[in-house]
């Protein structure tokens, strides 16, 4: 297997100089796909060039945003290169965003130009899009789904494409690449500026640690998300890899592509794994290529890790963060199924994570504090709101993640919920992600949340909603397990198992929610 030593990527001040590197190095490899239309990377470049060329044509200066609404796929990834050519910041939209979601990213984010992609059925509903430009005195800018189509609709033509020396490249003094809004669990989502350092930097060590340079990656989270435009599709960038997008995750779709399309890196959240085995059919004979699968966003039950580990050479875990950029802790290749379904592995560089009491000072091993994070991989602050960003930036330059966990006697971080998830039952502090991994460890179980309630004697207690066949297993059963592996006063008071959990559009538990239906179920009695 080729690595990043072997063939080292430099790090450059810029994505799109990126662009320029590889399409010299590799001009007819391919450097994106999607269904049976690719292209190379010098196509790519000529396509990139002309686009940015028109937004400037359109009056986009440095620093102005430009939103995109659309799935992955060709047109959101030359658009997001010549938005970074022409020195623009881009805007990803959520296809699934409602009118009254896109008209608070559109009012907050102010773009000077809003870009959608042709009819798909990855959005959910065209007109909110629409609709919430009007409200706003915008006018959405149709893009087809092919090339020339793409080509078109902005105002360029592609085959006779503007050179890279038409385009006045420039960038803030704060090198914003993007605005990522985050998911908005604890209130309205905030603009996260993420800054073209930040993406490098993630990208150039990501692909160091997984040892991929070059490869296939599938490419099918939203356009919105920091896990598609910084760790996927950047590390593809930097790297030399070539994406080959899905506008929609469906999994028997995704299985399909992932062995005709000849995928090598699969990134997914562990919900799209178990889908893909569970309904799309997933097994072995469709992994032969394939060199190592990535997770992150949420923990992976610890049978669906032995199963993948039986089939893919190197299984990785990973943490990350949109105000991070992306990854900024991962598993190592051979790692067993403790460090892989227990830790989310080590910083992917060094000096980057702390574990720190409320001070700040440094936790001893395996003590519980907060996850802080520095280096030139952090975020600029939020758009237009200072308070917000004092809350996170500390003055010593590090980033309050919010994330509670510890760091064992090998260097690998293991995650122990969010500071607000933490409770305190009979005046001891409970760690909600503790008794998550223990549930999960029962092959019944595909996924469990914690969440926590009032309570007339001991202040607070926990409720654990399990995700399994009420069939196979009762509460009873799990709370047995329970008994077994933790202490009396970390043990839920009520267990609920449903068939399935709801989850955020980024794979994660949807526990705010939970903690509602909970709530009103406790209220009802």
């Amino acid at each position: 297997m080729e690595t990043p030593d072997q063939n080292p990527i430099p790090r450059l001040g810029r994505l799109d100089e990126y662009l320029d590197w590889h399409a010299a190095r590799r001009p007819t490899e391919a450097a994106a796909e999607e269904n049976v239309c690719g292209v190379d990377w010098a196509s790519l470049r000529t396509l990139v060039d002309a686009t940015a060329a028109a937004l400037q044509e359109c009056r986009i200066q440095s620093g102005q945003r430009v939103a995109f609404m659309g799935p992955p796929g060709l047109s959101y990834w030359i658009t997001f290169l010549a938005c970074q050519r022409a020195g623009g910041v881009w805007v990803g939209l959520n296809p699934q965003y409602t009118a009254r979601e896109l008209t608070h990213v559109l009012t907050d984010s102010k773009p000077a130009l809003v870009l959608a992609a042709g009819a798909s059925a990855a959005i959910s509903d065209p007109a909110n899009l629409q609709s919430a430009c009007q409200s706003l005195g915008l006018g959405p800018v149709q893009l087809g789904d092919s090339i020339d189509e793409i080509a078109d609709r902005i105002g360029i033509t592609s085959t006779v494409p503007r050179s890279a020396d038409s385009v006045a490249r420039s960038l803030g003094e704060s090198g914003v690449a993007l605005v990522v809004y985050t998911s908005g669990s604890t209130g309205a989502p905030k603009g996260a500026l993420i800054t073209q350092t930040g993406l490098i930097e993630n990208g150039w060590w990501l692909a160091r640690r997984l040892g991929l340079n070059p490869h296939r990656t599938l490419a099918n989270l939203p356009v919105n998300h920091i896990g598609c435009v910084g760790d996927v599709c950047s590390t593809a960038l930097i790297s030399g890899g070539a994406l080959v997008f899905m506008p929609k995750f469906d999994p028997r779709a995704a299985v399909e592509v992932i062995r005709d399309r000849q995928v090598e890196w699969i990134p997914q959240v562990p919900a799209q794994f178990q889908l893909m085995v569970d309904r799309g059919g997933l097994g072995a004979e469709d992994l032969g290529q394939v060199r190592c699968i990535t997770w992150g966003g949420a923990p992976m039950p610890r049978g669906l890790i032995k199963k993948l580990s039986g089939w893919v050479p190197d299984l990785f875990n990973s943490y990350g963060l949109t105000e991070c950029s992306g990854t900024i802790a991962l598993t190592q290749p051979g790692d067993g199924l403790d460090v892989l379904a227990d830790t989310v592995g080590a910083p992917v560089a060094p000096g980057l994570v702390a574990v720190t009491d409320e001070a700040g000072r440094p936790c001893a091993q395996d003590e519980c504090g907060e996850i802080r994070i520095r280096g030139k991989h952090l975020f600029h602050g939020y758009l237009d709101n200072p308070s917000a960003t004092r809350q996170t930036l500390t003055e010593d330059g590090w980033l309050r993640t919010g994330d509670l966990g510890a760091m064992d006697g090998h260097g690998n971080l293991r995650l122990l919920g969010r500071t607000h998830e933490m409770f305190k039952s009979g005046g001891y502090n409970v760690y909600p992600r503790e008794i998550e991994s223990v549930i999960e460890d029962l092959p019944e179980v595909s996924l469990c949340a914690v969440v926590s309630v009032p309570d007339d004697l001991w202040q607070e207690v926990g409720v654990a909603v399990v995700q399994a066949d009420p069939s196979r297993v009762s509460p009873q059963d799990i709370e047995t397990h329970c008994r077994q592996f933790l202490a009396r006063y970390k043990v839920p008071k009520r267990f609920v198992v449903r068939n399935e959990l709801p989850l955020l559009p980024v794979g994660k538990v949807d526990k705010s929610r939970l903690t509602d239906e909970v709530q009103k179920i406790d209220d009802a009695t």
